[in-house]
């Protein structure tokens, strides 16, 4: 007699799903966060400070 059916019950497998989920996918998709967390937030600074710039420019460039 073996214990199989008692292995395989749904709660199981929703438990080996979720462990799938975190050793695998979960740090995937961390990395992918930061990725673009360190590229972005400098690149989105400096353009903000180009327009500041360029507005400043024009300002002045507006008065004679």
């Amino acid at each position: 007699m073996t214990f199989t059916a008692h292995l395989e019950s749904p709660a199981t497998e929703e438990r080996v799903g979720r462990l799938g989920w975190e050793i695998a996918f979960k740090p995937v998709l961390m990395l992918l966060v930061m990725m673009y967390a360190i590229v972005c937030i400098p690149l989105g600074v400096m353009w903000f400070k180009e327009k500041r710039t360029i507005a400043g420019v024009m300002l002045l460039l507006s008065f004679p």
